[in-house]
């Protein structure tokens, strides 16, 4: 069971969640990044979990029927399950790329996030930041 951070607010999961994801669904929102999702936001990560429930429902179906299934004229075809989860996968990992939900879209929000935090930590002690030097990038 993950702790809530201080002040985290855990929206309820969509109801179409197994228990195992609505835990995922509680380790996000409870994260660093929940920080950054605005309500205009929400619809997505619930889409994005909602798909992760899904693609998991289609894994467990196909992996007790098999991977193959006969087609309308007897042929061997890919079950129908299993290709909804290859459709699903380039959806699933641009929501994740977009959500900053792999270490290179992170890297790529962290600029941005580490950006913002400063700001509003300079805001809230009436400092400008942008009048700073960086002693990192001083030279002598």
């Amino acid at each position: 069971m993950v702790e809530a951070k201080p002040g985290a607010v855990v929206p309820d999961p969509p109801p179409s969640l197994s228990v195992t994801w609505v835990e995922h669904w509680r380790t996000f929102w409870t994260s660093d990044l929940a920080a950054l999702v605005t309500d205009v936001d929400r619809p997505a990560v619930v889409r994005l979990f909602e798909y992760y429930q899904e693609r998991a429902d289609c894994q467990d179906a196909y992996r007790v029927e098999g991977m193959t299934s006969e087609g309308s004229t007897g042929q061997i075809r890919i079950h129908p399950l299993a290709d909804r989860v290859i459709k699903l996968e380039p959806v699933i990992c641009k929501l994740e790329a977009d959500l900053g939900l792999t270490p290179k879209s992170r890297m790529a929000l962290g600029i941005a996030v580490g950006e913002a935090h400063a700001s509003l930590e300079s805001m809230s002690l009436g400092v400008d930041i942008s009048s700073q030097v960086d002693p990192r990038t001083e030279t002598l």
